[in-house]
């Protein structure tokens, strides 16, 4: 019989899987539970609310910039 769940993945750093994994242990309860606690309180926290995510947009624009700068020509200096 097919699921109606639906699966997502995220990457986590190796402190946070690592945190993560100690409050499963803690708590006798599954990563999975624990991030479909998280996802719910999200939703819940945001539902409501005009959408101003607490993402890394501006971290982004800011890398991606520094790349575009990286990439130009900076004039290089003659020996005379």
């Amino acid at each position: 019989m097919p699921t109606t769940k639906h699966r997502i993945a995220a990457n986590l750093t190796d402190t946070e899987f690592s945190e993560l994994a100690a409050m499963a242990r803690k708590y006798d309860v599954s990563l999975a539970w624990i991030g479909r606690q998280a996802v719910l309180e999200f939703i819940d926290r945001y539902r409501t609310e005009q959408l101003h995510l607490p993402l890394r947009h501006e971290a982004r624009r800011v890398a991606a910039n520094d790349q575009a700068n990286a990439r130009i020509a900076v004039p290089s200096t003659t020996r005379s």
